[in-house]
């Protein structure tokens, strides 16, 4: 369903791509999102990519790995039917903050706890990987909440440039971390032709598989906290405003 209306000015300048992108990139809560969904892309392809070793060399299980993707997947849809609720009471900026802290203190513990247990590690991943579902459910919604915020400061409502240069930054994000798990495992110096990782480089795989996510999820959150400033408070303001507007057209 469309509900925002564009009004096209006839009288109105004509904008350049350079003078939109300036204006986009000058926009706080629009470079904070983005940070934030770069940093939670970073740390989501660095456990996808770690998983099947961790599961396979150091637990020495599989099969709880299969099991894993199967729960992820069924407490997201359970997730996804409280979200509105959630954020509606919080903020969606305060929910997936405390969300993604969530995760990072999760595979904080993990990392310190040096789990032995595939079924225990695995459902406690699992449990902690909600924080990101939440935020990956709610992210498309911050991006509404940029394109209004904008629109209040511009007096332009800029959807499409908005969306595409936020799926592009997504885009920059994938090919970034795309390489990002086998470099780790060069770094630690796991060997894909050995039949049996040594004592070293197996340590060495479950810190990069829970301590380097944990820091890259506390980034998020860093990012949501202190850069991006669309609290519950400031999206209703705007919201407010543009209402308003509207009704005095």
């Amino acid at each position: 369903t469309e509900r925002v209306r564009i009004e096209k000015d006839p009288n109105a300048p004509k904008v350049t791509l350079l003078q939109t992108f300036a204006t986009i990139f000058s926009s706080r809560a629009m470079l904070g999102i983005i940070g934030a969904a770069l940093f939670l892309m970073l740390s989501q392809l660095l456990i996808s990519g770690l998983n099947m070793y961790l599961y396979a060399d150091y637990f020495g299980d599989v099969k709880a790995f299969s099991s894993y993707t199967f729960i992820n997947i069924m407490l997201s849809l359970v997730l996804a039917g409280f979200v509105g609720r959630i954020t509606g009471r919080m903020g969606k900026k305060e929910a997936a903050a405390v969300a993604t802290a969530f995760t990072g203190a999760v595979y904080l513990v993990l990392f310190a706890l040096k789990l032995t247990n595939p079924w225990i590690y695995m459902i406690s991943s699992a449990i902690g990987f909600l924080g990101v579902n939440f935020f990956n459910l709610v992210i498309w919604a911050n991006i509404t909440d940029v394109i209004d915020d904008a629109e209040v400061k511009n007096g332009k409502r800029e959807d499409g440039t908005i969306y595409a240069v936020y799926s592009f930054a997504r885009k920059v994000g994938q090919a970034l971390a795309g390489g990002l798990s086998g470099y780790a495992m060069g770094l630690i110096g796991y060997q894909s032709a050995a039949k049996v990782q040594t004592a070293e480089v197996l340590k060495g795989l479950y810190t990069i598989s829970t301590l380097v996510p944990a820091l890259l999820f506390f980034c998020v959150t860093f990012m949501l906290v202190v850069v991006y400033p669309l609290n519950k408070k400031k999206v209703e303001e705007n919201s407010e405003i543009l209402q308003k507007r509207r009704a005095a057209r």
